[in-house]
C-alpha cells in the first residue's frame, strides 16, 4: 500500500496474509484502524470506500465471530 501525503504505508510483508479472503480484508482494514488512531473516516478514505461500507464490513464480520 501507497503511502500518501505523509501516511505511513501498510507493508505487505506485515501482514499474515493466511486465510480466507474476508479474513485479510479485515485484516488490512484493522491495521489501517489502527495506523490512523481510529479514525473511521480516514480509514475509509485510505481504502477508498465509504465509511457505511468500513461499518458494515466490521460488524459484519463482528456477527461472524
Amino acid at each position: 500500500f501507497e503511502a500518501r501525503g505523509g501516511i505511513p504505508s501498510v507493508k505487505p510483508e506485515t501482514l499474515d496474509l493466511n486465510g480466507t479472503l474476508d479474513d485479510i480484508e479485515i485484516k488490512v482494514i484493522k491495521r489501517i484502524l489502527d495506523l490512523e488512531n481510529g479514525n473511521y473516516s480516514n480509514t475509509a478514505r485510505r481504502l477508498g470506500i465509504g465509511r457505511s461500507t468500513l461499518w458494515r464490513k466490521l460488524s459484519k464480520r463482528q456477527k461472524q465471530d
